[in-house]
């Protein structure tokens, strides 16, 4: 037995498949129009859920003064 090669090879029969006939259904209009519901349209209908009332605006942040120096003379080369 060659390399690479499985004894499932050997014991395969190919099956003779064709494919099916294919019958085609011309669209025929029907003007009755349609007044129920579909399965699906009743079971997924959207749940009544109660209105709560929106959730307490968080307090201001109260920001410190600044009391430190900025030194851009010592940060740029422009300053130099």
């Amino acid at each position: 037995m060659p390399v690479g090669t499985t004894t499932n090879q050997d014991a395969y029969k190919a099956y003779d498949v064709h494919p099916r006939e294919q019958h085609h259904v011309d669209y025929t209009y029907n003007p009755t129009p349609f007044e129920g519901s579909t399965e699906s349209h009743d079971a997924y209908k959207q749940w009544q859920l109660e209105k709560r009332a929106a959730p307490p605006s968080p307090p201001m942040r109260i920001s410190l003064p600044f009391e430190g120096e900025i030194m851009l003379c010592a940060l740029s080369p422009v300053w130099n």
